[in-house]
């Protein structure tokens, strides 16, 4: 029931594991309590290696005291997660705002959106008050175009605002035909307009866990 708590550090965190061939990453989590619940902050820290079965966890945002969730996995199959609590005391980087796509799957060589249509932003500045998104999908034989309403959940962490829309896979590509699909998608925030494209399947994130999802690069930048 309680995490084991490193107490209070004024800079990284070693880490260390005595197998090779293994890559890490951590998000820090407010409050930092056992049982985490989807309205904690979620902020992803640094893990950088240094070598000899070590790594450096460099803490982010601002001071306070942060439960930590590590992710380990090695290439050849194999996996492990731990937790602990710290508490910082100098401030660390701010992430950078950041967009994730759910849009197409490949399914058995066929395109699969598994009927929805999902869009994150996370680690907005602010929540915005008014939100709205769009997508526009450009086929060999059609386009289409989709609104996705906002998802309404009280229990969101600041900066963080969702959008999802259902729509039968068959009648998408009904309307678009075959692959590549090349997605626009405009987005508005508190009456700020941003614009973005990226192509399925190029552009299906390289990442461990994307589960095939798209990471739009917005114009102007996301606040």
């Amino acid at each position: 029931m309680d995490l084991p708590d490193l107490g209070t550090v004024t800079g990284d965190v070693t880490v260390s594991f005595p197998l090779g061939d293994w890559t890490f990453g951590a998000t820090q989590l407010q409050p930092a309590v056992a049982w985490p619940t989807p309205c904690d902050v979620r902020l992803p820290a640094r893990v950088v290696p240094t070598g000899a079965g070590r790594w450096r966890l460099e803490p982010a945002g601002p001071p306070g005291k942060y439960r930590i969730d590590l992710f380990g996995r090695a290439s050849g199959g194999g996996d492990l997660v731990v937790a602990f609590a710290l508490t910082t005391s100098v401030p660390g980087p701010m992430p950078d705002p950041r967009a994730n796509l759910s849009a197409f799957y490949n399914h058995d060589g066929t395109p699969d959106n598994y009927g929805t249509f999902e869009l994150g932003i996370d680690h907005l500045r602010t929540t915005p008050r008014e939100a709205g998104a769009r997508l526009t999908i450009l086929g060999r034989d059609g386009r289409s175009t989709y609104e996705l309403p906002r998802e309404v959940n009280e229990c969101r962490p600041r900066g963080e605002v969702r959008f999802r829309a259902e729509v039968p896979n068959e009648s998408v590509l009904r309307a678009v035909g075959q692959a590549p699909y090349t997605i626009r998608i405009d987005l508005e925030l508190d009456g700020k307009r941003h614009s973005a494209s990226v192509v399925w399947p190029r552009d299906v994130s390289k990442e461990p866990d994307s589960d095939e999802s798209l990471v739009p690069i917005f114009s102007p930048a996301l606040r």
